[in-house]
């Protein structure tokens, strides 16, 4: 392939590597970036081939051709610190950097329905041998992101009408699969006394596929998997044999987190999404039925009453006493599963009262693992663990909080991180975040001039 400049490689082969991160430069909701090396490894005759169409002419806004381009649409291979990656571009006025370049890697922490749609495309690209089909869909999905972030014209992005029309297909089934945020709540009815089943609401997503499993106790559930329905929910039975607590837990994937990629010097900014998994867990307690216990009498000899004009006394009234309402708290924590040591992390903590009374005092405390230390001012610091003061959460009523944080430098291996919610006469609940980190790895070769390359 050829290029205008030997060190730079046009914006459309970059495609895979940067939906998200060149549009969002301007915003706010950009987590610190952390430095890092970038090194474009897709190469046709590598292990991981970029895959891509060839002859594509892509038009601007206005309708004029973008100047950079060599004519190749496809996805981009590359990694970060040594981690492998698959992403997008996300401008069209500026080239690829192909050799190993200084970049800064920031994660979206606050991200728009857009943003939620290009992590969907990216964390859906083609992968593998390169195929026509491949090359096609990956060809719409680096049309799509363009589509999504305005750099392209919005009537004819290309000189392919059959590539243009399945490029706003993609679109606009990416905005419709994360028209919401991704989120998990599992609530069990409280069951009543004596019996043996209850019904459990999965609340999510419409179109997400959750798993359902039962962690402790002795519980059978109706279904070890669910997909949500148009409603946001969907509905399992929970049998068990006697009385004792069953624990359930639920997961599913969450939005992926889209991570800018800034190169030092003025060449195209690129951005890759990290997978999320959602997990929620609550507890259902099943109760005996009451006992009723009955002493037999003994007959006994007792003479007549004499005769009384007196009325009979009127029964006793029957008193029934009604239970009062209570509070309840559920608790669930995502973040990303997979992070490279050094970068800034953002967790996400929501907490509900899904009971009938409010929740009063409702304080929140998230303790970070090893490795791991707070960014900014956040909330209340006590040794490792930040605490969250909600106040009063009313039945039904929720409250979602962010967490960032960085992730020492050379930090390897898995990180939990934990998060409890409490309030006044409530049962504390708890939620886990699982993270894995890659460090850097060594570079043994010596740096070679690959030959310039465009799309």
């Amino acid at each position: 392939m050829t290029s205008p400049a030997r060190s730079a490689r046009p914006v459309l082969q970059l495609m895979l590597l940067a939906v998200v991160a060149a549009m969002m430069a301007a915003m706010a909701s950009l987590a610190s970036a952390a430095p890092a090396t970038q090194v474009w490894t897709g190469h046709s005759g590598g292990a991981t081939p970029d895959i891509e169409r060839t002859g594509v002419e892509i038009f601007k806004t206005d309708g004029s051709p973008v100047t950079v381009s060599s004519g190749e649409v496809g996805t981009l291979n590359f990694t970060i610190n040594g981690v492998p990656y698959v992403g997008l571009c996300v401008d069209t006025a500026r080239a690829f950097d192909d050799s190993a370049a200084s970049v800064d890697v920031s994660a979206v922490t606050a991200p728009t329905h857009t943003d939620r749609a290009v992590a969907w495309i990216i964390s859906n690209l083609p992968q593998g041998a390169t195929t026509p089909d491949k090359a096609s869909k990956a060809a719409a999905s680096q049309i799509a992101v363009w589509l999504l972030r305005g750099q392209v014209n919005a009537d004819n992005p290309s000189n392919d009408a059959a590539l243009n029309a399945a490029a706003k297909a993609l679109r606009d089934e990416a905005l419709a699969a994360t028209d919401v945020p991704a989120s998990l709540v599992i609530t069990p009815s409280a069951p009543a006394a004596g019996a043996t089943t209850t019904q459990v609401t999965i609340s999510a997503r419409p179109g997400a596929v959750v798993t359902l499993s039962v962690t402790s106790g002795n519980g059978t559930l109706s279904a070890a998997q669910v997909t949500i329905g148009a409603s946001g929910t969907a509905m399992v039975t929970l049998t068990t044999t006697g009385p004792g607590t069953v624990a359930l837990a639920a997961r599913t994937a969450g939005d992926p987190v889209l991570y800018r990629v800034d190169p030092v010097k003025d060449t195209q900014t690129t951005s890759y999404a990290a997978p999320v998994v959602l997990d929620a867990a609550t507890n259902v307690t099943f109760t005996a039925a009451p006992t009723t216990v009955t002493t037999p009498s003994t007959p006994t000899s007792t003479p007549a009453p004499a005769p009384s004009s007196a009325p009979a006394p009127a029964p006793a009234p029957t008193v029934v006493v009604a239970q009062a309402p209570r509070a309840a708290l559920h608790i669930v924590k995502a973040g990303p599963a997979r992070a490279t040591a050094g970068m800034t992390l953002r967790y996400t903590v929501k907490v509900t009262n899904t009971g009938k009374a409010p929740a009063r005092n409702v304080v929140v405390t998230d303790r970070l693992p090893g490795g791991m230390t707070l960014v900014g001012r956040q909330g209340t610091r006590s040794g490792a663990s930040v605490s969250f003061r909600v106040g009063t959460l009313a039945p039904g009523a929720s409250k979602v909080i962010q967490v960032t944080v960085r992730s020492r430098t050379g930090l390897v291996g898995r990180r939990v991180n934990v998060a409890t919610a409490t309030a006044t006469g409530v049962a504390r609940v708890t939620a886990r975040a699982a993270t894995r980190f890659v460090g850097p790895k060594a570079r043994t070769q010596p740096a070679v001039v690959a030959p310039a390359v465009t799309g």
